[in-house]
């Protein structure tokens, strides 16, 4: 299988768009920091944004089932964690529990698409040599 199946671009769109709103809606409320040249946040955020597109990229172009794995059972487990901060966020400030939801929403919709039937046979690892290369 070479051409990478719907799904698998799916998921990958979903997960880079999920960063890009994060950013997009997270990064001016916390410019102060930015501005303010806060070391510590800047590389926080550049290392956690740098980890996030490294997984994304390494499931969707590298094929690692491992990762795809791992981010699922991250999900889960962050579910309730996710579910308590929207609610007590919402308080604070309505955009940010609205943001935080979508973003759970499409990443949750993106593991879905890279674990159906589509995308499942390009984790797979190749058992036998595929004959076509020796014509």
């Amino acid at each position: 299988m070479t051409e990478m199946p719907r799904n698998v671009v799916r998921f990958e769109r979903l997960m880079y768009s999920s960063l890009g709103l994060g950013i997009i809606v997270y990064l001016p409320l916390d410019w102060k920091f930015v501005v303010a040249g806060d070391a510590t946040f800047i590389t926080v955020l550049a290392i956690v944004v740098a980890l996030y597109v490294l997984v994304v990229w390494l499931v969707a172009r590298r094929r690692q089932n491992w990762l795809r794995w791992v981010l699922l059972i991250l999900l889960v487990v962050g579910v309730p964690f996710s579910l308590k901060g929207i609610y007590e966020g919402y308080r604070a400030s309505p955009l940010i529990a609205i943001t935080t939801t979508i973003q759970d929403l499409m990443q949750g919709l993106a593991l879905y698409f890279v674990f159906t039937r589509d995308a499942r046979p390009w984790f797979r690892k190749s058992r036998e040599i595929d004959p076509k290369v020796f014509d």
